[in-house]
């Protein structure tokens, strides 16, 4: 991976976090009991969202409900039938958890641990900053659930700013590569305009090497051959549950060597909790076509 490295993906996410830190004094020293509150409440939040997944819902007792919102009496018709395209999108939605006629019970205890193992990755992504930043924070579990002194507030403006700057060259710079390089293809493949996705299998036929995802989505490189991240695990496909791992493209790149194209993949390999295992899958091979 030449620009989008699992480093890279980490800025990205640091700044993701920097861009929401309020400021706060009681941030300014290590406060137990202010922390504790802070935690809390932030458990609070993440807990009534967890909750509120469809997956956790009963799809015949959600449509009673939607039936009865659509058939209240003393309303207007234009909000009537703003409720009617609510339970369009409702049905779009949660057509899985309906398919699959399956309600999953909401487990309070990986709901913690999943909090948990996030706030630590957090701290972990603050330690990248410049030792002059991090030595003057308090106490990062604090700032990992959003809050800074004055004086630290001061010091992660300039420094947020500059990885924004950095990380919006390195897209341009990768962008402009893949476009570059889809050009000497006989067919765009638009693979800056990917989001991520869940891989479902790589497999090797004819000679070739296809990259399988969610929805029908492939990429099929020919005469392919895998350079990088053979042996890697790629966790099943559950599409229908809310708590298997599965293995997801966070980036794409392609870029020319010599006679042959060469496909990058940035992987995240995400088990039950959301925790993250990043790697590399490369290919390289003499075209690529794309089917989805």
């Amino acid at each position: 991976m030449k620009y989008f490295t699992k480093e890279f993906y980490k800025w990205e996410q640091l700044l993701y976090a920097i861009q929401g830190v309020r400021q706060s004094k009681n941030a300014a020293q290590k406060d137990e009991y202010f922390y504790q509150t802070i935690y809390n409440n932030r458990y609070d939040i993440f807990k009534k969202y967890e909750e509120d997944c469809d997956w956790y819902k009963d799809p015949i007792e959600e449509r009673q409900k939607i039936e009865a919102y659509i058939n209240e009496p003393h309303i207007t018709e234009e909000e009537r039938n703003r409720r009617i395209a609510y339970k369009k999108t409702h049905a779009a939605l949660n057509e899985k958890t309906s398919r699959n006629k399956t309600v999953y019970k909401f487990s309070e205890e990986r709901c913690k641990h999943k909090f948990e193992k996030r706030q630590s990755e957090i701290i972990e992504l603050y330690r990248q900053m410049p030792f002059e930043i991090y030595q003057k924070v308090a106490d990062v579990r604090l700032l990992a659930l959003g809050y800074a002194s004055p004086k630290v507030i001061q010091l992660l403006r300039p420094y947020r700013d500059k990885l924004r700057r950095t990380i919006q060259k390195i897209k341009k710079a990768a962008f402009a590569e893949t476009d570059k390089t889809e050009s000497l293809l006989p067919h765009k493949l638009g693979l800056n305009e990917c989001d991520y996705f869940c891989i479902t299998a790589i497999e090797r036929t004819g000679g070739n090497v296809s990259v399988k995802g969610e929805n029908g989505f492939c990429l099929t490189v020919q005469n392919g051959r895998i350079i990088e991240g053979m042996g890697h695990a790629i966790y099943p496909f559950y599409e229908e549950s809310p708590i298997y791992p599965q293995s997801r493209i966070l980036a794409i790149e392609l870029h020319r060597t010599e006679e042959l194209f060469e496909l990058h993949f940035l992987v995240s390999n995400d088990d039950e909790y959301k925790t993250q295992e990043l790697w590399y899958l490369t290919v390289s091979g003499t075209n690529i076509v794309k089917i989805d």
